[in-house]
């Protein structure tokens, strides 16, 4: 109902009021409070951005461009590994933990300043029967498509208006069937639920969140000088290899690369639970490097594979009628166990 634009409107909104709530606690539940207005609108970006990346990008780009939401999060993972680095060296004081939150604000608000200039998705315009507004998001989309027209005649070329047409017509025929029910009772929409959730869930189960989430005290108690410097190390090593996995990882056969990473990340995370456990026990530099050598290879087999296609596989999968229901469950999912694998595996 809100469109593309809309609901980063909304996000932006929930996550600079969570933010706020956050920067202003002076107790844990006010903190809390504050996270969760927060997840709001992190969610809404997790369930928008993904689609709209898989709506507008020419056929050829769909697959690398869905990969580059990876990307963006391990670019923002090293950001706030070198803010949380530096305020690791800063007198230990409310200062040193309500920075990282504030700095959360800059995000949300170069998205409300960038809304205006981002057209709509032509996909949803169009389901939505608002064609004239489709024809005028393709123009700002694909400039160049209309470059050796006529300057007086504004409309795009007659090929992009017949496309999208017949969009219209394939979308308002798909649309006129769905329903939140045909998730369960339909065997083919089923399968599409199955197959786009079960590849976010598969691609937190393996542990994953782990490391994310508990690197620095993981780092710690096996005997590292300076767990902020590890981490901000792990974390570019993963936004290289996420780059090179937006260029190579469409072109290999993804069933086989799938397994092929999950059999190094699981010796991996194997040696690491064998040489880490009992952590209080780890006291050799040696066995220390040796355990963060298969953490890194862990994080360099899960960017490559399972880290961008996970949500190329869920949007690929997230087609047809209940399009826009099926991606919303699967990210709901990945959420989900997100929450359950930090809560539970540690």
């Amino acid at each position: 109902m809100l469109g593309r634009k809309g609901m980063w409107l909304v996000g932006s909104v929930f996550t600079i009021a969570g933010v706020v709530l956050q920067l202003v606690a002076e107790s844990t539940a006010l903190l809390m409070a504050g996270r969760l207005v927060l997840g709001v609108g992190v969610g809404g970006f997790s369930v928008t951005s993904p689609l709209d990346m898989g709506e507008v990008a020419p056929a050829q780009l769909r697959a690398p461009m869905l990969m580059c939401w990876q990307l963006t999060l391990s670019v923002s993972q090293i950001v706030a590994a070198g803010i949380n680095r530096a305020m690791a060296l800063e007198p230990a004081t409310s200062f040193s933990f309500r920075f990282p939150i504030g700095f959360q604000l800059l995000f949300p608000i170069l998205v409300l300043a960038g809304l205006p200039f981002v057209p709509e998705s032509p996909r949803w315009l169009v389901a939505r029967g608002k064609t004239d507004r489709a024809a005028r998001s393709l123009r700002r989309l694909f400039p160049g498509r209309g470059r050796d027209r006529d300057r007086e005649h504004p409309d795009p070329d007659p090929s992009i208006i017949a496309a999208l047409q017949h969009h219209m017509d394939t979308e308002s025929r798909l649309h006129s069937g769905g329903g939140w029910t045909q998730l369960v009772t339909d065997r083919v929409e089923r399968r599409k639920v199955v197959v786009s959730a079960g590849a976010l869930v598969a691609q937190q189960v393996n542990g994953i969140q782990w490391f994310y989430y508990f690197r620095t005290v993981f780092a710690r108690d096996i005997g590292l000088q300076d767990p902020f410097l590890m981490t901000l190390i792990v974390f570019s090593i993963q936004v290289v290899v996420v780059a090179a996995a937006v260029v190579l990882a469409d072109r290999l056969p993804r069933r086989r690369l799938l397994l092929a990473t999950t059999g190094i990340m699981t010796v991996s995370i194997f040696v690491v639970g064998c040489l880490g456990i009992p952590s209080h026990e780890v006291q050799n530099q040696v066995i220390g490097r040796v355990i963060i050598s298969f953490v890194i290879l862990e994080i360099v087999a899960f960017n490559f594979a399972w880290g961008p296609l996970g949500w190329t596989i869920a949007s690929e999968m997230a087609v047809g009628r209940n399009r826009n229901k099926i991606y919303a469950v699967a990210v709901a999912a990945f959420w989900v166990t997100v929450w359950v694998t930090v809560s539970t595996l540690p």
